[in-house]
């Protein structure tokens, strides 16, 4: 028997809609088999302290929710139109009553995995024609259930939700975990989505097993030519003691500034200088004298553990030939030029040998310090 409305038949709705809600209850059982899973890995990922793939997984667990939620409301709205697909047939207009229900099942047609929802909508669209079908798929005049709406929308759920899903399955698995900063903070927003992965979470060398050791000094970059990682700069440079740890926890942040990195900069010519003054001797009365003691200040000047309290002096401001420098180790005092004459020998031109690489020293301090 052919509708009198545009060929509409109920025949063909009624088996049409009880097979798709066969469908939405098996879709649903998969999916909650999914989430069942993905708790399991989010407090895996979260033991493991990889708290990027954690959120991921959550936010993967609140949109299936959402899809679940969606069809629920779905199957609804497909059993009020099968039990009252005869009066549809009978009715040229859409009840009043009927139009959210059948307006959402146009809309969910094309934005789920049921294809049995294609022979209703023909069917519908036959009924009611195409601008019935194009205020629906629009949402023209709020047509579609609200709540269908945006579950179906595919937009990302806030990142409160996100944050409460992860302490949830944290707790549910009997996993200890509390946010970090970053997640905790984004995690108080209504307005905004939980913070995307960065790689922070990410060690390097993992695959192989390889370079722990070498990570902690560099990220494997190439650098600038005389540039040296701040934690290398440290190392090589006998500063460990004065540096401690903090340029070994910032591997990953890139490099600092060229004068933490450079061993011939302001602060590690100071250190330097504070070990030379402490180590400095008279002029050596012999070549085996000078060899000597030109080995005991290379050793004292490695192996020194230094501070870096040193006091800076105030850039020169008059001809630096007649900058002085005390120099001592004994009672012995002399007085020495930027140059390393001593009074004696700036008049023979002969240069103090005591110091062996204290001149380059002294003159690589002055000059950094007057330009800074």
């Amino acid at each position: 028997m052919f509708s009198k409305w545009g060929g509409y038949k109920a025949s063909k709705v009624k088996p049409a809609l009880s097979q798709a809600m066969i469908r939405i209850k098996l879709f649903k059982n998969k999916k909650t088999l999914s989430i069942a899973q993905s708790k399991k890995s989010v407090a895996a990922f979260l033991k493991e302290n990889k708290v990027e793939k954690a959120r991921l997984e959550a936010e993967r667990i609140v949109r299936d929710d959402f899809t679940i939620e969606a069809y629920d409301i779905l199957e609804l709205m497909c059993e009020l139109v099968r039990d009252n697909a005869k009066l549809l047939e009978a009715e040229k207009e859409c009840p009043y009553d009927m139009v959210e229900a059948v307006s959402t099942i146009l809309y969910a047609a094309d934005r789920t995995e049921v294809p049995e929802l294609k022979i209703p909508k023909e069917q519908l669209i036959k009924k009611y024609g195409k601008e019935f079908f194009e205020n629906a798929i629009h949402n023209k005049g709020g047509v579609v259930n609200e709540r269908v709406l945006h579950r179906l929308s595919g937009q990302r759920p806030n990142a409160f939700l996100v944050l409460n899903y992860m302490k949830e399955v944290a707790k549910e698995q009997g996993v200890d975990w509390e946010p970090d900063e970053v997640t905790a903070e984004v995690g108080q927003r209504f307005d905004a989505p939980m913070v995307g992965p960065d790689g922070s979470s990410i060690n390097p060398g993992t695959a192989s097993g390889l370079g722990t050791a070498a990570y902690q000094v560099t990220d494997g970059r190439i650098l600038q030519p005389g540039h040296v990682p701040v934690a290398a700069a440290a190392a090589r440079a006998g500063m460990n003691k004065a540096v401690g740890n903090q340029n070994l926890n910032n591997i990953g942040n890139g490099l600092g500034p060229a004068e933490d990195s450079d061993p011939l900069s302001v602060d590690s010519l100071a250190a330097r200088f504070n070990a030379f003054k402490s180590d400095i001797k008279p002029a050596p009365t012999s070549a085996s004298d000078m060899s000597e003691q030109h080995g005991q200040l290379d050793n004292s000047n490695a192996d020194a553990g230094v501070s870096l309290d040193f006091d800076i002096p105030a850039a020169p401001t008059h001809d630096t030939n007649d900058i002085t420098q005390i120099t001592t180790k004994d009672s012995n005092i002399r007085k020495t030029n930027i140059s390393g004459e001593s009074d004696a020998d700036a008049a023979t031109g002969e240069t103090d040998p005591a110091v062996p690489g204290y001149n380059e020293l002294l003159n690589r301090f002055a000059k950094l310090k007057s330009e800074s």
